[in-house]
């Protein structure tokens, strides 16, 4: 990874030591709270005598379980070699959109569930997961790891128009997801507004 630094005491990847120390511990703490989400769905499936549970299960397992192989792969990446340098970082950004479509995609399908399977919103779900794939093959082809043979370190490429593209996808997302959730339950909250504001949290934590 080549992160410029003021540190004396760096390793080969040009970042410090500190910040790979608190890059570490930050990528453990993320691991660890995926891998007891996905302890919890396991449990609840287990549970779940109806077998309504599975589908939302799936979608929680999947972008726990990416979330799971970036944090690894963005970690693996601080030390990459000129063999491994495009390859690694192809890897990485890859794992990275999988978690981001499979997180769009859970709160999409639970705002589609909120609103009782309306056929409107099911599409418009479609059309906002296949619009984030599109950014998601664009930053694919557009962002590439490369080894800087000048400082011998491996550096990476992020495309400023796939960059913002993919972030207002997932933000698109999240207010389509929090907008139908929040329209469909106003005619139960009685006009009170700390009700309302609850909703929006809870859609957006």
């Amino acid at each position: 990874m080549y992160v410029y630094s003021d540190a004396e005491d760096t390793s080969g990847s040009g970042i410090s030591v500190l910040n790979f120390l608190i890059i570490g511990a930050l990528c453990g703490f993320i691991i660890a709270i995926s891998v007891i989400g996905l302890l919890a769905t396991a449990a609840k499936l287990v549970q779940d005598k109806s077998g309504k549970f599975w589908i939302l299960g799936t979608f929680m397992s999947i972008f726990n379980v990416t979330c799971v192989v970036f944090m690894c792969l963005f970690i693996w990446c601080v030390e990459l070699s000129e063999s491994n340098c495009y390859g690694g970082y192809f890897v990485q950004n890859f794992f990275f959109h999988a978690f981001c479509v499979s997180f769009d995609s859970f709160i999409l399908y639970r705002a589609y569930g909120t609103c009782g399977w309306n056929q409107y919103v099911l599409w418009g779900s479609v059309v906002l997961v296949l619009h984030r794939i599109g950014w998601w093959a664009a930053d694919l082809k557009e962002s590439y790891g490369y080894w800087d043979s000048g400082i011998r370190t491996c550096g990476y490429y992020q495309n400023p128009n796939t960059a913002v593209g993919s972030n207002c996808a997932d933000i698109l997302a999240d207010v389509f997801s929090t907008a139908i959730s929040l329209g469909f339950n106003l005619q139960y909250l009685n006009t009170n507004w700390m009700n309302t504001l609850k909703i929006i949290i809870q859609e957006n934590s």
